[in-house]
């Protein structure tokens, strides 16, 4: 059976990728004993969940809290400032590797995602970002990290052709591209596109669904309007293929990010997220 991977924001509860929004209100221990028993097997962490368990001494439990779920995949997001230079101003973005480093170590991850800016839109200098990512990778490395590229429509990396351009520049094993659903359609990626990525330049896969048509800013489109797969327009089942064709056997992870979502019960809404994902997976074949 397929190992399904809940991203931070799918037990996040009232909570969002917004400032001042993302922390959660929900109890951590809680969040992953939920998630085990719905029947995740990977669990995503965003940098302000990491803080408060930093700042509240919770490493112990939350590593107890993991292992008594039967979650065994851990994902950590996301960092920002990667592309500056050594001699940029790098402080925030120092204090975040670290934290998210020490994550990885007290917490075995195996993934940490990375995205491009967006503030400054300019098209990336690709052989500058190539050289941070890998350098970036380097060390991740020794923390037992792969680093996942999710390309944004709203950032400088707005496709899946510059994350796939860049991570082959970085020339480094441990760069790959993530294949989220909502951006493989917002950006107009076709799965078709997605089977010709190949194996070593896949970071990680994420499912969701929506409209194929936006509604607001691409970025409130983005936060407000998924839906559990198969209750949207997205080629999912195509996509779920195209990834499962390039070779892909690591977890599958799925990222609901919605007002409905958010004003559930995760009680009620996670079976609902893995039964919808679940179904999904094998009517693509994958069981």
């Amino acid at each position: 059976m397929a190992d399904i991977l809940a991203s931070c924001w799918t037990t996040a509860g009232d909570a969002l990728p917004v400032p001042g929004r993302d922390a959660s209100p929900l109890n951590m221990l809680d969040r992953i004993q939920i998630a085990g028993e719905a029947g995740f097997t990977g669990f995503g962490f965003v940098l302000a969940d990491l803080e408060g368990i930093a700042s509240e001494g919770m490493w112990g439990d939350v590593q107890a809290a993991l292992d008594a779920a039967g979650i065994t995949w851990i994902e950590l997001e996301i960092l920002q400032g990667w592309w500056v230079p050594p001699d940029g101003e790098r402080r925030e973005y120092e204090l975040q590797k670290r934290l998210l480093f020490d994550a990885s170590d007290r917490l075995e991850a195996f993934r940490l995602k990375v995205a491009g800016d967006v503030i400054n839109l300019e098209p990336p200098d690709l052989d500058s970002w190539a050289k941070r990512l890998n350098e970036l990778c380097r060390e991740a490395d020794d923390h037992g990290l792969r680093v996942a590229v999710e390309f944004l429509k709203f950032s400088n990396i707005p496709d899946l052709a510059t994350a796939a351009d860049l991570v082959k520049r970085a020339d480094h094993p441990g760069a790959g591209v993530m294949i989220d659903s909502w951006h493989v359609d917002r950006s107009g990626t076709s799965p078709e596109e997605v089977a010709k990525l190949p194996l070593e330049y896949l970071g990680g896969v994420e499912l969701d669904d929506g409209s194929t048509t936006p509604v607001g800013t691409a970025y409130e489109d983005t936060v407000n309007n998924r839906v559990y797969l198969g209750r949207g327009e997205f080629r999912n089942r195509e996509l779920i293929e195209a990834v499962a064709s390039v070779g892909w056997s690591g977890p599958w992870g799925v990222e609901i990010i919605s007002v409905e979502h958010r004003s559930r019960e995760l009680r009620e809404s996670l079976p609902d997220v893995i039964a919808t994902t679940r179904a999904a997976l094998l009517s693509a074949g994958v069981g």
